[in-house]
């Protein structure tokens, strides 16, 4: 027993040893048989070429001077160095010397390379200024680090008050947020404190099913049709209120729906009329509470035989209802910004602008958020 521990405490040593003296790689001159070359005998260098360099410019001689000097590989731990002297005469010559390898590893932030026995230095990254990029990041709580890494390059994430995305993280803990981030041009090849690491998730989005109006006619020509739109998401907004970071809200959707009906008689008078019927549907949930709300219109149109309009009329019924002209410029007795597909406004911006506006008033529980 006491020969075993004797034993590993022998093999342990050896191995702190070699690890407490690893020397990084480095290359020197295999012989100072070149004159002038004994000053730089026994120098480290990083390179081959480095130590090539350095015999080139180290040479000395009376009769000869170097002009330039050349490097061929002759093993993954020895190079050759070869001179080009000139004489006043015009006579030229090429003597060699050899570089050999020292040392047991490559330096830090160096790559070995077996083909050469160098140690690669890799390329800067090449950083933009401005950059934009999307990243994924896990929050404990939904704040954000001021600056991120990727790829070598620093960028600063876009924090000037717009919502950020974030849903729920996978581990239960926290959220995984969907974030801007713009490049600043600085390069950042060390460990980066500020910036958590990526969970590995399907990234936040806005879902929206649209379903357009196509009519079917009926026997006695009545035309109807249905059409609807969704919009869904899984997850929170947040955003910065009070110089707080925060999120809020749990998974939303919205889904209009419009039943469509045309119906068309002809009058004795040689004239016709045409009722247009529109039952306009509204779902929105939060979570698993849900609110539902119907707005009918009714809008009658008459033409003579050249179908040129005699009359119009509308009634509207509903919560959806038009007060004043300013809202209907369609004049459907609608307001127009009740159905997203009869509204400008960009229906996803809608959504997530109406939850965070219900933040900023602390109005989260109203039913038309």
């Amino acid at each position: 027993m006491e020969r075993f521990l004797k034993l590993v405490v022998l093999v342990v040593g050896i191995v702190l040893g070699q690890a407490a003296f690893a020397v990084d790689y480095y290359w020197s001159l295999a012989t100072q048989s070149l004159p002038g070359t004994s000053s730089i005998y026994g120098l480290h260098y990083s390179s081959p070429q480095a130590a090539c360099s350095a015999t080139e410019a180290a040479y000395s001689s009376p009769s000869w001077t170097a002009t330039g000097s050349s490097l061929s590989f002759v093993s993954l731990t020895s190079y050759l160095c070869t001179l080009n002297l000139s004489a006043s005469n015009g006579s030229t010559a090429t003597p060699s010397v050899s570089i050999s390898r020292g040392g047991s590893i490559c330096s830090s932030g160096t790559t070995y390379n077996s083909s050469t026995g160098l140690c690669d230095v890799p390329p800067a990254p090449i950083c933009t200024t401005g950059q934009s990029k999307d990243f994924l990041i896990n929050s404990a709580n939904g704040s954000l680090p001021t600056s991120l890494v990727s790829e070598g390059c620093v960028y600063n994430i876009v924090n000037d008050g717009e919502n950020f995305f974030c849903q729920s993280s996978t581990t239960g803990t926290g959220f995984v947020c969907a974030v801007e981030a713009k490049g600043t041009g600085e390069s950042n090849t060390g460990p980066v404190t500020d910036a958590p690491v990526a969970e590995v998730t399907e990234k936040p989005t806005i879902d929206i099913t649209d379903q357009p109006c196509i009519y079917e006619t009926a026997a006695d020509g009545t035309q109807s049709c249905t059409s609807s739109k969704e919009v869904s998401n899984t997850g929170k907004y947040c955003g910065t209120v009070n110089g707080q970071q925060v999120c809020i809200g749990e998974s939303t959707s919205k889904t209009d729906t419009v039943d469509t009906t045309i119906s068309t008689s002809s009058n004795p008078n040689g004239s016709t009329t045409q009722t247009k019927t529109d039952v306009y549907t509204k779902e929105g949930c939060t979570g698993v509470s849900c609110t539902t709300s119907k707005t009918t219109t009714t809008k009658t149109t008459v033409t003579d035989s050249s179908g040129n309009v005699l009359s119009t009329s509308g009634q509207c019924s509903g919560s959806s209802c038009s007060t004043d002209s300013n809202s209907d410029q369609d004049g459907d007795g609608l307001e127009d910004c009740a159905v997203t597909d009869t509204c400008e406004r960009n229906p996803v911006l809608m959504v997530s602008n109406a939850i965070f506006s219900c933040l900023v008033k602390v109005t989260l529980f109203l039913v038309r958020c």
